[in-house]
């Protein structure tokens, strides 16, 4: 229904669809296609991971390079791929392939990227995308990010070691910063905004959901001492920019992402630079 024209379908993996369709989502709530945007002023900036091809997608390729003792030869792997396999194939699953159909699809002239970062490759996006609005780069961008978790492949590249052991109903399972908690679950999704400038948004009239105050990013290497570091720096960056103190805040959108490390270097760092506000993951 979101993806348009239909034939690039078959040039788009799961993960691609998801984000197409969301950034199309986003447009018509925004009200921006009906306001004829100037397509020089349009980016998109999409955080995604690593996109892997379904283990399924290669079967004739690899049952074309057994010998009849069923013994793998990879010196018959090229020549089997060029039979089986479409030569657009690789398009489908390169991760800046999303924004760049999403940027087709909508005549997006404007700033383009994408960032392949994990967890956080959708926050840095929207702070890609609102650091281009405030220098003026663009009138306005589409930016957030678009995964699944749930192809074999990437499970296996990922590991199973902070996946959930537990059986019951998935949306039970995961229980940030319980006693109990054991893991995360495998899910998919795609979620997009739209950025303008909020006297933009106004003149237009335009749906606002939120003002962005201030953002802030930061690394470290794990494992390590103050393995915390990291988000404790982010956090009061974001402060910082917004110039705020900490009793402005209501509340805390944590990642919760359930395992036994991340939850506590997680709340380690709320607590550190947070003290007691309320925290919701």
């Amino acid at each position: 229904e979101w993806v348009q024209p239909r034939k690039s379908l078959k040039l788009m993996s799961h993960e691609i669809r998801l984000g197409v369709s969301a950034a199309a989502m986003a447009l018509q709530d925004a009200g921006l296609a009906a306001t004829a945007a100037d397509p020089d002023r349009l980016g998109v900036v999409l955080g995604t991971d690593i996109m892997h091809c379904p283990p399924s997608e290669l079967t004739g390729t690899y049952a074309g390079c057994r010998h009849e003792d069923g013994r793998f030869d990879f010196g018959l792997w090229a020549g089997a791929a060029v039979r089986e396999l479409n030569p657009l194939w690789m398009l489908k699953y390169l991760p800046n392939m999303a924004a760049s159909h999403i940027a087709i699809a909508h005549d997006a002239r404007g700033p383009s990227n994408t960032l392949v970062l994990g967890d956080v490759s959708s926050l840095l996006a929207i702070i890609e995308g609102a650091d281009i609005v405030r220098r003026g780069r663009a009138d306005a961008v589409l930016a957030g990010g678009t995964g699944s978790l749930r192809n074999p492949t990437t499970r296996l590249y990922h590991g199973f070691a902070h996946l959930s052991r537990r059986f019951e109903t998935p949306i039970v399972v995961p229980r940030p910063f319980d006693r109990d908690r054991d893991g995360t679950v495998c899910g998919e999704g795609a979620g997009i905004v739209l950025l303008e400038r909020l006297d933009r948004a106004l003149e237009r009239g335009a749906p606002v959901y939120a003002t962005i105050g201030g953002y802030g990013r930061s690394m470290k290497h794990l494992p390590g001492p103050d393995d915390d570091r990291a988000i404790r720096a982010a956090v009061d960056g974001a402060l910082r920019a917004a110039d705020w103190s900490v009793d402005s805040l209501d509340h805390v959108n944590a990642t919760g992402r359930g395992t036994r490390d991340d939850d506590r270097r997680e709340a380690l760092a709320i607590r550190a630079s947070l003290g007691e506000l309320p925290v919701v993951a």
